[in-house]
């Protein structure tokens, strides 16, 4: 048996833990026992030191193999027979609690529970600790061997009540009543499955309609807000109407009196247009003959001012002109002595330019200095077109002034 466990925790190990855990699940109820044993027996639950939860693992394998039509050959029970061993453990639930439970329990999925699956439930354990354990972590003192004895004689007690149950089945009478009442526990169980069946249905529909009421009485609630708030809203407008209503009788007063006023004043105002009216003939007058100086002298002003912008263009002209010969005549100069300075070019073409430099700065540049007196006979005369528009610009500044407080 030792060398048996030693054997698949060494080729568990090179497994994942949860198929190490379905592997360890697939071994007979006393497989799982004994190696449930052996996993915690210095750890968790420390089997070596209470023997009586040692005992609680026996007596869960028992049951196990009590309940399981295959009996010790057996390794997994279904739901229905999970619910029987958790009942007969004094856990008496509801469908819908065992459900909950099989969840809690049935580690790998598979809707079967192993005996390694109740005892991890049972004594609050994880499965990843059981799956990964290494056999026999005992204390050598010869006290898993004898657990495992323990586990044993249980299955020959088993042996013997199945042997003993044999014998009974011999006896007619028994059998008949064994059998008439296992047809009746049959018919129970199919009963209650079917009222079990039921009352999940009528549970589902009694929600649903339990939904629908409740969203009901939400669009009843909130039909009743929206109405509430629709009359608030209009006995709001009926009292801002009521008020405005009262606003308005009481403006039709006030202009109803204004008015009465209003047509004494008309009754003045109007011989007041007529004084009003002469005067403003006159005024008409001032103001056309005021227009036509303004005028005058606005046209006055606009040609002056284009007579300078074209002077000042016509200088402009000359000065880049002058600017132009200028900078030839110095730029030629320049280019001339940097010739005959320059070692590199030959002696005749240096002193060829030398000669050209000296005689450029022996002649009279008359050219150039025609140019710079022309361009300050421009500037002169730009100077006096500039202060004829000036002079023109400030006259019809001052023929505004009359012309802008007759139109007023």
């Amino acid at each position: 048996s030792s060398s048996s466990s030693r054997r698949r925790s060494s080729s568990h190990s090179r497994m994942g833990d949860l198929d190490a855990f379905r592997a360890l699940g697939k071994g007979t109820y006393k497989e799982q026992a004994t190696w449930f044993l052996n996993a915690f027996w210095a750890q968790g639950p420390t089997f070596g030191a209470n023997k009586k939860d040692a005992e609680v693992v026996w007596e869960w394998m028992q049951a196990c193999i009590e309940i399981d039509p295959k009996g010790d050959a057996g390794n997994e029970l279904d739901e229905v027979l999970a619910h029987r061993l958790l009942e007969k453990f004094g856990q008496t639930l509801t469908v819908k609690e065992m459900r909950a439970v099989m969840r809690d329990i049935d580690v790998d999925f598979n809707r079967f529970v192993c005996l390694h699956e109740f005892l991890l439930y049972r004594f609050k354990e994880d499965w990843k600790t059981l799956a990964g354990a290494v056999a026999e972590q005992g204390d050598d003192s010869g006290e898993l061997d004898a657990a495992s004895q323990l586990l044993e004689d249980a299955q020959a007690a088993l042996q013997d009540c199945q042997e003993k149950a044999e014998a009974a089945k011999e006896n007619e009478a028994t059998a008949k009543a064994a059998e008439a009442a296992a047809k009746d526990a049959e018919k129970e169980a199919k009963a209650a499955e079917k009222d079990a069946k039921n009352s999940a249905a009528a549970a589902k529909k009694a929600e649903d309609a339990a939904l629908k009421a409740e969203e009901k009485a939400v669009d009843k609630e909130n039909q009743e807000r929206a109405a509430e708030e629709i009359a608030i809203a209009a006995e709001e407008k009926a009292v801002a109407e009521e008020e405005t209503a009262a606003a308005e009788a009481e403006a039709a007063k006030q202009a109803e009196a204004e008015a009465i006023e209003a047509e004494n004043q008309a009754t003045a105002a109007e011989e007041d247009a007529k004084t009003e009216e002469a005067a403003a003939k006159a005024a008409e007058a001032e103001a056309h003959e005021a227009e036509q100086f303004f005028i005058e002298k606005e046209n006055e002003a606009r040609a002056a001012e284009d007579a300078e912008i074209a002077a000042q263009r016509e200088l402009e002209a000359v000065l880049e002109e002058f600017r132009a010969e200028e900078k030839a005549y110095h730029d030629k100069m320049e280019e001339l002595a940097e010739i005959g300075d320059n070692e590199s070019f030959g002696a005749v073409k240096r002193n060829k330019a030398k000669h050209e430099l000296a005689q450029l700065k022996a002649q009279d540049p008359t050219g150039l200095r025609a140019a710079k007196i022309n361009q300050e006979a421009y500037v002169r005369r730009q100077e006096k077109f500039t202060q004829a528009a000036a002079l023109a610009r400030a006259e019809a500044q001052r023929a505004r002034k009359p012309f802008e407080e007759a139109t007023k």
